[in-house]
């Protein structure tokens, strides 16, 4: 499950203030290790489910046909071995479709509890067949947050607007899952997920960062005198 501390979101704060821009808390950059999830038949085949310390992958084979035998009618690539390398790729052979889900666990505050808070995946692929993504906490019903169904050039900045009521629920931290689920043939690679801050709960963090750090000082100096 995936863990970061409040400070560390702080400090990479503080570097990012130089743009006085959007801070992006990166959730997941899928650089490693190299995951390679394939079914071999159709529904009836049991989910597969890959985990390790940052994140789990449930993919889900809906409906299709059933495999030419090579075990890669649907799946899900990530790491070294994915086009462009470091991403994650989502994909379904012609006829088929499946869902895919990942799961982290988000430590309290990592999300802000104010100022505008937006999900953020940098899309790198895509064949415009609808992909629709949903979001879940601390395993709840899923939301439907967002609807991507364009071919995509290189590489996409796709920013999704949280509700306030969101944006709340995700600061008090938890199991958040994210769910990829499109029409019959989809294919979807992102390369980040993550969340946008904005430049108040940029500094906020900030300051908060700046805080931690001083404390730090103060007491390391007291235990010098």
């Amino acid at each position: 499950m995936f863990r970061r501390s409040a400070t560390a979101a702080a400090l990479a704060t503080i570097f990012a203030l130089g743009n006085a821009h959007a801070l992006f808390l990166s959730v997941d950059e899928f650089e490693n290790p190299d995951v390679f999830i394939f079914d071999t038949v159709k529904g009836a085949a049991p989910d597969a489910v890959y985990t390790d310390a940052i994140r789990t992958i449930t993919h889900s084979w809906d409906t299709g046909a059933v495999s030419n035998g090579f075990g890669q009618q649907s799946g899900v690539i990530m790491g070294g071995n994915t086009t462009p390398p470091g991403s994650l790729s989502m994909y379904n052979g012609t006829g088929q479709n499946s869902h895919v889900t990942l799961e982290w666990s988000l430590v309290a505050g990592f999300v802000p509890s104010t100022g505008p808070v937006s999900f953020f995946f940098n899309v790198v692929g895509s064949d415009a067949v609808p992909v629709t993504i949903s979001y879940a906490l601390n395993n709840g019903a899923f939301t439907n947050v967002a609807t991507f169904n364009q071919v995509v050039p290189p590489n996409v900045p796709f920013a999704v607007p949280l509700t306030d009521a969101q944006r709340d629920d995700l600061a008090l931290g938890g199991t958040l899952e994210l769910k990829f689920q499109g029409d019959s043939g989809w294919d979807f690679a992102i390369d980040s997920f993550g969340f946008q801050v904005s430049e108040p709960a940029s500094l906020a963090l900030a300051g908060l960062a700046l805080l931690g750090a001083g404390a730090a000082t103060r007491r390391r100096k007291a235990k010098l005198a």
